[in-house]
């Protein structure tokens, strides 16, 4: 088995296992406290290989110029787009999918073409307004082989996390956090001096811990 069918099929397993995802903020919580209908979006949790450092996953900056999270850390990705729900028909794919994969080659450059879709994670509500569906990818070419194109106005910065530091699940914290709509607790990954933390640090960890158990289950270390 290659090294693309190994991650494939951890992914798989680990996005059946019955994993919740921690800390998340109720629908009912966010209309009644926002007062507004929730908007859909989906972000793109993208694996790809490094010939030398092995797996790592995407992350990107925000723009001090979007509307909302402003230069903060988050997977690509933005709001379902009317397009998306007729092309989703169309091709007979999820919307979320659609939206994912438009928003990263709108953000990154990243060509569809060269994502295979794994799966989708439960969504979750934001304390601006979205329900957020992540995707989870594996890009079929080697990072050293991509050469990512950045817009520059919603994205500041692309970087990799390695999978081999995302999966140490002592790195990840807990932290109490005062937002538009209340106090609540928000996970946490540092990442060098990188502090990525709510609704991406909520699903970086619900992702790395089933990807440890997933591991266990093939018997793979990454």
């Amino acid at each position: 088995m290659n090294e693309q069918a190994k991650i494939r099929a951890i992914l798989e397993t680990a996005l059946n296992l019955e994993i919740p995802i921690e800390h998340r903020l109720t629908r009912e919580v966010a209309e009644r406290r926002l007062r507004v209908t929730l908007r859909d979006a989906a972000v793109m949790v993208l694996f790809a290989k490094n010939s030398e450092s092995g797996w790592q996953v995407l992350l990107i900056q925000r723009s001090e110029m979007v509307q909302v999270h402003k230069g903060q850390f988050a997977f690509p990705g933005g709001m379902q787009d009317l397009k998306d729900k007729v092309l989703a028909d169309e091709h007979g794919v999820s919307v979320h999918e659609v939206t994912s994969l438009r928003e990263l080659h709108e953000e990154v450059g990243i060509d569809s073409r060269l994502v295979k879709v794994i799966g989708i994670l439960d969504s979750l509500i934001t304390p601006t307004g979205f329900e957020m569906t992540p995707v989870v990818g594996v890009l079929n070419i080697c990072v050293e082989n991509l050469t990512l194109q950045l817009n520059g106005e919603e994205v500041q910065s692309a970087f990799w996390i390695p999978l081999g530091e995302l999966l140490q699940l002592g790195r990840f914290s807990t932290e109490s956090r005062e937002i538009s709509i209340g106090k609540f607790s928000v996970d946490v990954f540092q990442f060098g001096e990188k502090k990525i933390w709510g609704a991406t640090g909520a699903v970086l960890k619900n992702v790395a811990t089933r990807l440890v158990e997933a591991s266990e289950i093939h018997g793979f270390s990454f």
